[in-house]
C-alpha cells in the first residue's frame, strides 16, 4: 500500500468519519506533493480515520509516513492511536500521540498473545510535520518470544522492543487518522501524507 493523498482515498476500503469528524484530501494538509489527508475531529465520541484489510494476514510489517499535529488542542494528559493495526481479537500495535507536559508526545505499543502491553518511552515531538516509521514482526511461534517492533522519528531511532510473545499478532488491517479512545477536549485538525506500509 502506498498512498500520498494526491488522488483521492480510493486506495482505502474504509473510511470512517463519526461524531461530526471528517476525513479529507486537502491541499492544505500537503506536507509533501500537493495533497495530503486532513483528519478533523469535533467530538471525542468519534472515530475518524481511514482503513485498509490486509490479505492474507501480515506477519510482519514495514509502515512509513508523514505527520503533523497542526495544534491538535489536547488535553494533558489525553491520547489516542494516530496509527493502529488490528489482529483478529485485538488492536497488535499502535503509535500513540499524547499530550504530556504542554508538549506532544509519541509512543509506540504491542500487544502481546496474553494481553499484555510494551511500549517505548514517550517521545516529545514539536508541533510540525515529522517522519515516522516502523518495524514489527510477531513470534514464529506460541511461546517463542523472538518478536520484535521498533519506531524510528525523522530517522532517530527508538530502542527496539524486543522478546516479544506475540505469535497469535497477525495483523488484518491497518488505520490511519484518530483511530479511536480519544479523550474530551480533544478537538481540530491534523495532518497526514505519504503513507508506505510493505
Amino acid at each position: 500500500l502506498a498512498d500520498a493523498f494526491e488522488a483521492g482515498l480510493d486506495a482505502w476500503d474504509v473510511v470512517m468519519a463519526s461524531g461530526g469528524g471528517s476525513v479529507d484530501v486537502d491541499s492544505a494538509a500537503a506536507l509533501e506533493g500537493a495533497q495530503g489527508l486532513a483528519v478533523t475531529v469535533v467530538d471525542s465520541n468519534g472515530q475518524v480515520h481511514v482503513r485498509k484489510h490486509l490479505a492474507p494476514y501480515a506477519s510482519t510489517l514495514s509502515a512509513e509516513f508523514l505527520f503533523d499535529p497542526n495544534s491538535l488542542a489536547m488535553a494533558e494528559g489525553s491520547g489516542h492511536p494516530i496509527f493502529l493495526g488490528d489482529s483478529i481479537s485485538t488492536s497488535g500495535l499502535s503509535i500513540t500521540l499524547q499530550r504530556w507536559s504542554g508538549a506532544y508526545h509519541l509512543r509506540l505499543r504491542v500487544v502481546q498473545d496474553d494481553g499484555q502491553t510494551v511500549t517505548t518511552r514517550l517521545v516529545p515531538i514539536t508541533d510540525e510535520p515529522h517522519t515516522l516509521h516502523l518495524e514489527y514482526s510477531r513470534a514464529t511461534a506460541p511461546g517463542v518470544t523472538d518478536g520484535h517492533a521498533q519506531l524510528w522519528i525523522d530517522g532517530v531511532a527508538e530502542p527496539e522492543l524486543t522478546g516479544l510473545s506475540n505469535s497469535s499478532v497477525a495483523l488484518t488491517s491497518l488505520r490511519l487518522g484518530a483511530v479511536w479512545q480519544l479523550d474530551p477536549g480533544t478537538a481540530g485538525t491534523s495532518y497526514f501524507d505519504n503513507f508506505r506500509a510493505w
